[in-house]
């Protein structure tokens, strides 16, 4: 049994953005406003409580038949408040609108399955089988979002911060919802001797959901879907030797939207996906260093996408269809005294239909097309440093487009640079991480609006200690 608790309290609970200057000419200036003129004010909070309650039965009938029950219960409450752009800069001003959010989120997720081995000659088979029940959604939903005021960004006054409530003018979400998703699956996975394998599975997920008003002034007023989906896979693995494997894989998947509310535009048909995969393995130098390529394509649909209007802020639509493809490549392991950990990936996604918010193919948002990592660590076993590991690496991220329906709103390409040092000895490990050990100003990617976007951590620091007890 695993039982977690953790109570946080921040100044914000949801990064809002810094502002970016709009040069009129279609081109946009990042360094223009100082990195610390926030979209937020002082009297913005954020206070967060979790809960998680995890139960996990195992049972071994024989070395060929297994039983597992998995229980888990998870309870989320945040309450915020925050202001978030609403429209353009014009004078060094911008208009923001104030949200206050009471919101207290459950699931409950039971788990059960089977899994039998069967041997028939050089054929072997490793059957599969169990069903999902999961029961998620909010007992409170209580949120509201005041009109806009407009304030100086030099030379702001917070004086009229938090606005009176007024009902009448106001937008409120005030309701509960609940989804039941239910689903069965049964797999097998079939051994041809020592080359060569392969995977049949076929899932069936059937979800309702419901949304119930606690007030008259909820803009919704009630949401109820259904939907229902097979869902099956296919795999097929060769090894040509004991430490070289190559596979392909072809799945599609089937989820409920996680935000359906009528007043975000909802409800919204659920989510499904399209994949196929060929890829590598390989293990060298005794199996201490793995190596992995892999190419892909995934046809999404039904992706939500923010549309934001004035006097709607949430409104979310349904982008039809996108196109991911890609490449990606992993390295990682010891060669001796030198820890890699290194990767690579590729990955191309755009519309692949005309839409509302955007015409085939434009870039997807918040998609860079390369992103890279390395972290290299050197570990001293002789000497009086001994136990002493000192490490160096960065990540690259390529520039990324920052609003679907304009495509010259261009975040730019970042690199980041880290650092990090341990001491082992015996039971004990003490590690010092250093992030962004150059300070670069850089960005995370944008949050719909051509007025902001999401700006990087600045150098910081983690210091931890591990003890083992075994």
């Amino acid at each position: 049994m695993e039982v977690n608790y953790a109570y946080e309290k921040s100044v914000q609970q949801y990064d809002r953005g810094v502002y970016v200057k709009n040069n009129g000419d279609g081109t946009f200036d990042f360094n223009h406003y100082s990195k610390n003129l926030t979209v937020q004010s002082p009297s913005d909070f954020g206070k967060a409580k979790n809960s998680s309650a995890t139960l996990t039965l195992h049972h071994r009938v024989s070395d060929d038949l297994t039983f597992s029950i998995v229980q888990r219960y998870v309870r989320n409450k945040f309450n915020f408040a925050d202001h978030f752009v609403s429209g353009a800069i014009r004078n060094d001003s911008i208009s923001r609108s104030y949200s206050y959010w009471d919101y207290d989120q459950f699931n409950a997720q039971t788990t059960a399955f089977a899994n039998y081995k069967l041997s028939t000659g050089k054929i072997s088979h490793s059957f599969l089988g169990g069903f999902d029940y999961n029961r998620f959604g909010w007992y409170k939903n209580d949120y509201r979002s005041s009109p806009t005021t407009r304030i100086s960004i030099l030379h702001p006054d917070y004086s009229n911060d938090v606005p009176p409530v007024n009902p009448s003018i106001d937008y409120y979400d005030d309701n509960k919802q609940y989804t039941d998703l239910i689903g069965g699956y049964m797999q097998d996975q079939i051994s041809f001797g020592e080359k060569f394998k392969t995977l049949f599975s076929l899932r069936y997920d059937h979800y309702h959901l419901k949304q119930t008003p606690l007030s008259k002034r909820d803009d919704l007023q009630g949401d109820e879907s259904v939907a229902k989906a097979w869902v099956p896979r296919i795999g097929l693995v060769y090894l040509p030797s004991s430490n070289v494997s190559f596979y392909g894989s072809y799945n599609k998947s089937f989820a409920p939207q996680l935000s359906n509310n009528g007043g975000a535009g909802g409800p919204f048909p659920p989510r499904t996906s399209e994949q196929f995969e060929l890829g590598y393995k390989g293990d060298f130098f005794k199996k201490n260093l793995s190596t992995m390529v892999a190419v892909y394509n995934i046809d999404y649909k039904n992706i939500l996408s923010p549309d934001p209007t004035t006097t709607n802020p949430n409104q979310q639509t349904v982008v039809k269809g996108t196109r991911s493809r890609g490449v990606e490549l992993t390295v990682q392991g010891n060669i001796k005294k030198l820890n890699i950990l290194t990767g690579y990936a590729y990955n191309d996604h755009t519309l692949s239909s005309t839409s509302s918010i955007g015409k085939e193919g434009f870039r997807y948002v918040n998609a860079p097309k390369h992103i890279g990592n390395i972290m290299l660590k050197y570990n001293l076993t002789h000497g009086f440093l001994k136990g002493v590991g000192i490490g160096i690496g960065g990540r690259y991220t390529s520039d990324q487009i920052g609003n679907l329906a304009t495509q010259n709103f261009v975040i730019p390409s970042s690199t980041v640079l880290d650092a990090m040092a341990n001491y082992e000895a015996q039971k004990f490990n003490v590690q010092f991480n250093l992030y962004n050990l150059t300070n670069a100003h850089y960005y995370n990617g944008g949050l719909s609006r051509v007025t902001v976007a999401s700006l990087g951590n600045p150098i910081n620091f983690r210091v931890g200690v591990t003890y083992h007890i075994f």
